[in-house]
């Protein structure tokens, strides 16, 4: 990162991917579970740590954008961004979550996969849609 523009898209994109996991968990193809995620993402829940770094990360966000004094507004919109995408590719979230367990020998076997396999995945999904 060069510029504070840069620092500014990281933050935003680490934001959409902790709270795109916590929605991703409790997307049921239609609509969310809203009750796991409020019991979930909150300073005791089971995702309580990507709770705290997204407070932390919000509001460094917030700063570096000139909205520290719009933490819930930024909040709101990443939110829903992240809702967005999740909805938005939750076809694809089960096609790659299928191929990624299928690699596994055993269970619990972590699977690390680069980037370029996981874009190369997505790209040959869409072809196929």
């Amino acid at each position: 990162m060069s510029t504070l523009d840069d620092a500014c898209k990281y933050l935003k994109a680490r934001l959409l991917c902790l709270h795109a996991g916590i929605y991703a968990e409790s997307f049921l193809g239609n609509i969310y579970d809203a009750e796991r995620i409020v019991r979930e993402f909150n300073h005791l829940g089971a995702a309580a740590s990507d709770f705290h770094r997204s407070i932390e990360l919000a509001w460094a966000y917030c700063n570096l954008t000139g909205r520290s004094d719009q933490y819930s507004a930024v909040c709101s919109e990443i939110d829903q961004e992240a809702t967005r995408l999740v909805a938005d590719n939750f076809e694809f979230i089960k096609h790659a979550a299928k191929a990624i367990s299928d690699m596994a020998v055993y269970e619990g076997q972590i699977i690390k996969l680069p980037d370029y396999e996981l874009q190369s995945m997505y790209e040959k999904f869409k072809r196929q849609r």
